[in-house]
């Protein structure tokens, strides 16, 4: 079931159009973010690696200030459950704004629904 019929390029440039300004209001999270990784005392290349791997393994700015907090050294097996945990609770909310998209993903590959639910964000599901 296709809800646009509009040509895919058409359709992927009104996506980065109407997305650009949700980009520009993420830019003051991910510096303040990085600000507050390098407060950690790491090395400036450990810094900038651990924003960057944090950055694409949650693609949630919530969580990570939430593992953030949570992240104190040393890291033991608990404190990483407690991470996982504080994550998932963080982040449920979008099990119910995936489900809200499900129609528009019905007739797509699994492939590109996963590509397309990882960047869903609370703005991008109120667009």
């Amino acid at each position: 079931m296709r809800l646009n019929s509009a040509p895919a390029r058409q359709r992927f440039n009104e996506g980065v159009r109407d997305g650009l300004p949700l980009a520009i209001g993420a830019l003051p999270w991910g510096l303040t973010f990085g600000l507050l990784v390098a407060q950690l005392g790491l090395r400036p290349l450990d810094t900038w690696l651990q924003t960057l791997l944090m950055s694409a393994w949650w693609f949630s700015g919530t969580a990570q200030f939430v593992a953030l907090g949570l992240w104190q050294p040393p890291i033991s097996i608990a404190t990483l459950g407690a991470l996982a945990l504080a994550v998932f609770g963080v982040n449920a909310r979008y099990l119910l704004q995936s489900t809200a998209l499900a129609p528009w993903f019905a007739g797509l590959p699994a492939w590109k629904k996963v590509g397309a639910l990882f960047f869903l964000v609370d703005a991008s599901f109120a667009l």
